[in-house]
């Protein structure tokens, strides 16, 4: 729970001096979403969901770099469902709980802590200029002229 807590002052830290607007609080909620998920012990796979629509919110904060988030956080959510959900699982496919493929497990898990270090990097970045938070954009409402 230690790794969690310093995971959750670091982004409160980190937004609290930036101001890259909405986008960039629902990508801090992602990445704290998916610290929780991927960092806390006993959890369930639907813990996971909550990562895939923060994203899709976050996406104007950096469209580049959470287009492929976005992708690596669906597989990873449906991975886990599959995996560890039997009844989530097509018929053919369902494992018994717990008793997932070792190599499948471990190859869940390590998607799960990838996400989190490619969620971790993105976070990281400098945010993506919009049209809301660009300079001209402000001075073009204000009537004022570009420097």
């Amino acid at each position: 729970m230690h790794v969690a807590g310093g995971i959750y002052a670091g982004v409160l830290r980190s937004v609290r001096r930036r101001d890259g607007g909405e986008a960039e609080l629902y990508l801090a909620a992602a990445f704290v979403a998916q610290a929780f998920f991927t960092v806390c012990t006993e959890m369930h796979e639907n813990h996971g969901m909550a990562v895939v629509p923060l994203l899709a919110l976050a996406s104007p904060a950096r469209p580049r770099v959470i287009g492929p988030l976005l992708a690596l956080a669906s597989l990873a959510f449906f991975a886990n469902l599959i995996l560890f959900d039997p009844a989530a699982a097509p018929p053919g496919l369902r494992p018994t709980i717990g008793t997932a493929a070792p190599a499948l497990a471990v190859g869940v898990s390590a998607l799960n802590v990838g996400l989190l270090g490619a969620l971790a990097v993105c976070f990281g970045l400098p945010p993506t200029p919009t049209r809301a938070h660009s300079r001209f954009s402000t001075e073009a409402r204000s009537g004022a002229r570009p420097s």
